[in-house]
């Protein structure tokens, strides 16, 4: 009974020393940004997804190939934008615990590499 208890609480702690911000280098390959007002999907609203190459974001259950920025986070599309034009590859920060639709992480930094 309490091996099984320790067990238990072991797992779910090392599951938390995981989640949060993780980084990985990406290259955009495209964007999808959502009308601020999208009824049929309320949880789309104002969100811009980043398609990226298809690579692990580490240990996570992060979709590979995307990443989603809220409405607020223009500053952080903004530098996307920029290093898309520019053909530069990014290293993109996600956060595996903010996932606005389905598997998609939420998009926390960015750097222009």
């Amino acid at each position: 009974m309490y091996l099984k208890l320790l067990i238990s609480i072991l797992v779910l702690a090392s599951a938390q020393v995981f989640a949060g911000p993780i980084t990985r280098d990406a290259t955009i390959t495209s964007f999808h940004p959502m009308a601020v007002d999208r009824t049929h999907c309320p949880s789309c609203s104002g969100l811009t997804r980043v398609y990226v190459n298809n690579a692990s974001w580490g240990n996570s259950d992060c979709r590979e190939d995307a990443g989603d920025l809220f409405k607020e986070d223009d500053h952080i599309l903004s530098i996307l934008l920029t290093a898309w034009i520019a053909g530069k590859a990014v290293q993109l920060e996600v956060n595996d615990t903010v996932k606005p639709i389905g598997t998609v992480c939420k998009i926390t930094a960015a750097y222009i590499k």
